[in-house]
């Protein structure tokens, strides 16, 4: 499995320039630099996250949703790991504290399958164009990388 070049992907999904993508880009490394995570978008793949956030739901359950978010994120946006793929995964929910056997599991079944499709309706229910989703008591939603002053704000 191989993800497709960050900026060419959003290029495409987008219907903008290498270079407004670029841009776009900078301001969301900027804004990590500032608030904490560190992301490289020179080396993130874009690639199909269902299974990885199908296993979130898991996580969730376990209390580790947050430890297997970051992880994930890390991954994906400071070392490029592909995030599609079943074997990284797994052992991202390894270094989150769950148990690979079950997480095994999920990637080539449909267990969790259900409950992310309720989450994405219930997304776009709230207006959700982008992702990150900020949800704000269930009742508002900030859409899209946002400084952290704006969500303290909100």
């Amino acid at each position: 499995m191989h993800g497709q070049d960050y900026c060419g992907a959003f290029v495409e999904q987008k219907g903008v320039s290498e270079k407004e993508a670029k841009a776009v880009f900078r301001r969301v490394t900027d804004m990590g630099r500032e608030d904490g995570p560190n992301i490289n978008s020179d080396i993130a793949n874009s690639a199909s996250k269902v299974d990885a956030r199908r296993v979130l739901q898991h996580a969730r359950e376990q209390g580790k949703d947050a430890e297997f978010f970051r992880r994930v994120y890390q991954a994906h946006f400071a070392q490029g790991d592909l995030i599609s793929d079943h074997e990284t995964i797994i052992r991202l929910e390894q270094e989150a504290g769950l148990d690979g056997a079950k997480v095994r599991e999920i990637p080539s079944g449909d267990a969790y399958r259900e409950k992310l499709e309720q989450n994405l309706s219930d997304a776009r229910s709230l207006g959700a164009t982008a992702l990150p989703l900020f949800v704000i008591n269930n009742k508002y939603a900030v859409s899209g990388a946002q400084p952290a002053d704006s969500l303290q704000k909100a």
